[in-house]
């Protein structure tokens, strides 16, 4: 199994924006009857509403948001990427639901890894898109 997952991951071509590689295991998928997925990552760190938009997460050497005022990170979306999203265990809201994932489907993307909350997980399984 690792020789094989190897291989792939050496099959797929290197980013210009980032070297990162996301794979989403059978097992922790919404619709577990999907085949897992493999793909470079695109990364979505949400903040905590008292934070500075100026300084987001110092912490995590995180500066400044790289995301403009008048866009949603969903429009931001990468082709033939997997989104990785991060939200602060404070916040109530759900950070992916059906239409943000649609939004993501919609742009390419091949699946979402999400460390938050989700909701709409009915439409999350009709979508046919890996979220775990």
């Amino acid at each position: 199994m690792i020789l094989v997952l190897v291989s792939e991951l050496q099959k797929i071509e290197p980013p210009t924006y980032r070297s990162t590689v996301s794979y989403l295991p059978r097992d922790l998928l919404i619709r577990p009857e999907q085949p897992p997925v493999i793909a470079h990552a695109s990364t979505v760190l949400f903040i905590s509403k008292d934070a500075s938009r100026a300084a987001p997460n110092e912490k995590q050497g995180i500066t400044e948001s790289t995301i403009p005022a008048n866009e949603h990170y969903v429009d931001r979306t990468r082709a033939d990427t997997v989104v990785v999203i991060s939200q602060p265990t404070a916040h109530k809201c759900a950070c992916l639901g059906g239409i943000m994932a649609l939004r993501m489907k919609t742009c390419g993307a091949k699946g979402a890894i999400v460390a938050g909350r989700v909701r709409d997980l009915s439409e999350l399984q009709l979508l046919e898109f890996p979220v775990c």
